[in-house]
């Protein structure tokens, strides 16, 4: 997994929300802190789907 996630940029504590079609949606290279972790995924679902 370490190799997988140097070929995307992230960290192993890193995220990546990938679409269906296979095309990367959200990158985020490190783990969030606790309690921004719900803020980010939340921010990036709505630039994604157009509601931010």
């Amino acid at each position: 997994m370490r190799q997988l996630g140097g070929l995307r940029e992230i960290a192993n504590s890193g995220v990546l929300l990938v679409r269906p079609d296979h095309h990367i949606a959200f990158r985020h290279a490190l783990a969030a802190p606790s309690g921004d972790a719900d803020a980010l995924l939340t921010a990036a679902l709505r630039q994604i789907l157009g509601r931010g």
